[in-house]
């Protein structure tokens, strides 16, 4: 059986993020809980991530930055993650096959981040 375990040690909040701290919240790793994460790069930099692990591999995949993310996209967007975690699909590998079958069916590179990583 596969080890499919959102969070980690960040992704174990005492208590849930909100509005106010998402936007107040000094540089670092904030977690809001089951493996949602605020990255905050800078005072002007943000980033939700979503940790998780499967088969023992620890992973972080990025769901966008904030605010173009708001708190509950991004609680939607782990949401849903941890649910293909349940159907047994890794969502990095299940985004970066829906990115190859975009590229393929237009011809040419997907727009947006070339690395297959972040949001």
């Amino acid at each position: 059986m596969a080890d499919i375990s959102p969070g980690g040690e960040v992704g174990m909040a005492r208590e849930k993020l909100t509005a106010v701290k998402v936007k107040n919240a000094p540089p670092g790793k904030h977690g809001d809980g089951d493996g949602l994460v605020l990255h905050v790069i800078t005072a002007d930099r943000r980033a939700w991530l979503f940790r998780y692990q499967r088969n023992g591999k620890r992973r972080e995949m990025g769901l966008g930055g904030f605010p173009a993310v708001s708190l509950a996209d991004a609680r939607d967007k782990a949401d849903g993650a941890r649910k293909l975690l349940a159907d047994g699909i890794d969502p990095i590998d299940q985004r970066e096959a829906a990115r190859q079958a975009q590229a393929a069916g237009t011809g040419g590179a997907p727009t947006g981040h070339k690395s297959g990583r972040g949001a």
